[in-house]
C-alpha cells in the first residue's frame, strides 16, 4: 500500500507541474465539457481503504474534442471520500489542430457525489506534436466541465 500511495503522489506531481511552452508558444484559453462511461477492471482491499482500477472512455467538446481510452485508480476510504489518477491516449483537436496525445489525470472527490481534478494533455503526435494542454475538471464520473490553458507553436 505504502508503494501505491507514492505512486499516486509522484503521478499527481506530474499533472500538477505546468507545462512550460515553448518561448515561440501562444496561449490560448481552453473550456468545453466531457462524457464518460467506466469499467471496473480490477477491485482489491487494503484494510478499511478500497482501490478500484477502471477503464475509462471520455467524449469531449469544445477547445479540446475527441475522444480518450484511459485507465484509472481510484482509492476509496472508508468516509467515502477518494483520490484518482488515471492516464491514456487522447485522439481528436485541440484548438483546431489534430493528432494524438497522452492523457494524464489526478483528483479527488466523494463516492456519489461530485470530482474535481487537474488534467494535462502531453506528448502529442500530428498536429499535437508541439500543442500541450493543462487544466482543471469538474463533474461526475459520468461527465462534467473542464477549463485551462493550451498551449500552441
Amino acid at each position: 500500500m505504502k508503494g501505491m500511495a507514492v505512486g499516486l503522489a509522484v503521478l499527481a506531481l506530474l499533472v500538477a507541474v505546468p507545462f512550460a511552452p515553448s518561448a515561440s508558444a501562444t496561449e490560448e484559453s481552453a473550456s468545453g465539457g466531457f462524457s464518460a462511461t467506466s469499467t471496473v477492471t480490477n477491485v482489491r482491499t487494503a484494510g478499511s481503504t478500497t482501490i478500484v482500477e477502471y477503464a475509462f472512455a471520455f467524449s469531449t467538446t469544445g477547445t479540446i474534442t475527441g475522444s480518450a481510452v484511459a485507465q484509472f485508480t481510484f482509492v476509496i476510504r472508508a468516509s467515502g471520500s477518494f483520490t484518482f489518477i488515471g492516464s491514456g491516449t487522447f485522439t481528436g483537436t485541440v484548438a483546431g489542430l489534430a493528432g494524438t496525445a497522452t492523457g494524464r489525470f489526478a483528483g479527488s472527490g466523494t463516492v456519489g457525489g461530485m470530482l474535481s481534478g487537474q488534467f494535462a494533455l502531453v506528448d502529442g503526435a500530428g498536429s499535437l506534436a508541439t500543442v500541450t494542454a493543462q487544466g482543471t475538471f469538474e463533474g461526475t464520473t459520468s461527465g462534467g466541465t473542464y477549463t485551462g490553458i493550451v498551449s500552441l507553436p
